[in-house]
């Protein structure tokens, strides 16, 4: 899978080889494009939540990570609903 730091017309996503990325560095990366979703210019919070979910599972030190899960279950359930709600989640994922 290929990754990217370098950004076109304000889009996250491009290519990077994977093992060039720490943890660290794929963590702030991921969040991110999450946040780049949530930006008018964006798809939305279900966007944000499918991003850091297919983000931490193409990284092994991130595709058990407890966010994944939860992100999920509460955008599901109706309690991640809004864009300052998603916001306040990945800013806090640490």
């Amino acid at each position: 899978m290929t990754r990217s730091c370098h950004h076109h017309a304000g889009d996250p996503s491009g290519a990077m080889t994977e093992p060039q990325m720490s943890r660290a560095n794929h963590l702030a990366w991921s969040k991110q494009r999450a946040l780049w979703e949530l930006e008018p210019r964006g798809g939305g919070v279900s966007a944000a939540v499918a991003s850091i979910v297919q983000d931490f599972a193409s990284h092994p030190d991130l595709a058990d990570h407890p966010a994944r899960t939860m992100m999920t279950m509460l955008a599901f359930s109706g309690n991640l609903s809004t864009p300052a709600q998603a916001r306040e989640f990945v800013e806090g994922i640490g």
